[in-house]
């Protein structure tokens, strides 16, 4: 499943200076952007917002980018005022219709035109494919809010600002909801949200550095490709170790980029809330999961894990812990066919068969996460979890629960399903989507 245009490490920290360099332009232009909005009337700023973005993602990425995306956020609203009140065969296939549009058209085109022909061209791709695999998400939770009819947007202007407002171009932003996007525009005051706005750049940006140094002096000791282990694979503690320690370039990864596009977006007037929870100080594997990709979690379990747990307790009320159990299950699944699909429209060619094996071991893995989020929820009390314990001891049960739990699941997973090293760390990079 390896396949030589995959990026090594080496090609990473040649693609780093595009990367700082884009990061620098993103933090500059958003203040300018930022200074712009709170020195223009209220009724101006989101079309000023609007505007700036297009401007961004054209000089930066591509201007095809920047347009393709425009017209089909314009053919989302389009749809989304004819179908909003339409019967539900009817919607679903006017959904269908806009999910099965955007893929070959986006992920196909940002492939070709941006594929990896060098480091910088490389990390210029990799961005815009982060960029689009968050739209593909809010798309899917635009169109869920839509169907259950807790949003009506009439606006073209507010559609478009959730799709394409800055806070989204550094690529891998929080896949925050329609309702909640919009309902926290100026929900603070000026001065109130630009200092939360530059706290969480601040420590995002921190984070980012972080990760550079860590993945520079630390993982690339360890690997001689970003998910492939080179002269430690032959054991499981060191497959253990290199997981763990490529674990953490991946949260700082994560919480770096989506926090810096929530701070952002509050510098902008947006008052989102963290996407990140602090995760190290997770209790349990169901506190983890409640602190990690808040805002993606919210979306699982508002499509999935409330509506089955609230029918099952109306069918079965007293069978709680089955109906728990069943709700978890299925969100978790549902995530691994998520994620599968995802990595394999982004992956190069897995073919029919690679991604089916694929599939297989993002849904094992996920099986995996199950029983630990169930008996998370239903076997420890409220006490144990907020028990007087000193800090230190229960910081150091959330890294373990975060950094070590997930990986062994891996490392299990390759003992009872004989995967070799490279398949392991294909199913880990999955993870990433």
């Amino acid at each position: 499943m390896s396949d030589p245009a995959w990026p090594t490490t080496g090609d990473f920290l040649n693609g780093l200076h595009f990367e700082f360099s884009l990061l620098i332009s993103y933090l500059a232009y958003s203040a300018g952007v930022a200074a712009l909005l709170h020195a223009l009337p209220e009724r101006h700023r989101k079309q000023t917002l609007l505007v700036a973005s297009l401007v961004f993602l054209a000089v930066f990425f591509a201007p095809k980018l920047s347009l393709f995306l425009l017209v089909f956020s314009s053919l989302v609203h389009g749809v989304s005022v004819r179908f909003a009140r339409a019967q539900r065969l009817r919607f679903l296939l006017a959904a269908g219709f806009l999910l099965t549009l955007f893929l070959p058209i986006g992920f196909g085109g940002v492939m070709v035109e941006m594929g990896p022909r060098g480091p910088v061209d490389h990390a210029r791709g990799y961005v815009a494919i982060f960029l689009l695999i968050t739209y593909f998400k809010k798309l899917v939770y635009f169109l869920y809010e839509l169907r259950s009819r807790r949003i009506d947007p009439a606006d073209l202007s507010d559609v478009l600002v959730y799709f394409l407002s800055l806070a989204f171009l550094m690529g891998k932003a929080p896949v925050v909801s329609y309702s909640h996007f919009h309902a926290s525009h100026l929900a603070e005051s000026g001065a109130s949200s630009a200092r939360s706005g530059l706290r969480t750049i601040a420590i995002a940006t921190l984070h980012l550095l972080a990760r550079v140094a860590f993945v520079k002096y630390v993982v690339d000791s360890r690997l001689d490709e970003v998910f492939a282990l080179s002269a430690f694979a032959e054991t499981r503690g060191s497959i253990v170790l290199a997981l763990v320690l490529n674990y953490l370039a991946f949260y700082a990864l994560r919480f770096g980029t989506e926090q810096l596009s929530v701070g952002v977006a509050r510098l902008h007037g947006f008052a989102i809330r963290d996407n990140y929870e602090n995760p190290l100080a997770a209790r349990d594997y169901a506190d983890l999961w409640r602190r990690w990709n808040v805002h993606f979690r919210e979306m699982m379990v508002s499509m999935f894990y409330m509506p089955i747990v609230l029918r099952l307790s109306r069918s079965h009320p007293e069978r709680r812990a089955l109906n728990v159990s069943a709700a978890c299950a299925v969100t978790f699944l549902c995530q691994g066919l998520f994620g599968a699909l995802l990595y394999g429209l982004v992956h190069p060619p897995l073919g029919f068969e690679g991604w089916l094996q694929l599939g297989e071991l993002r849904l094992l893995y996920e099986a995996g996460q199950i029983p630990l989020v169930i008996g998370s929820l239903l076997l420890l009390d409220k006490r144990w979890r907020g028990g007087g314990r000193a800090l230190w001891f229960w910081t150091g049960v959330g890294i373990a629960i975060t950094f070590f739990v997930r990986s062994l699941l891996l490392v299990l997973l390759r003992s009872a399903n004989g995967i070799g090293v490279s398949e392991a760390f294909d199913l880990y990079s999955s993870l990433l989507f």
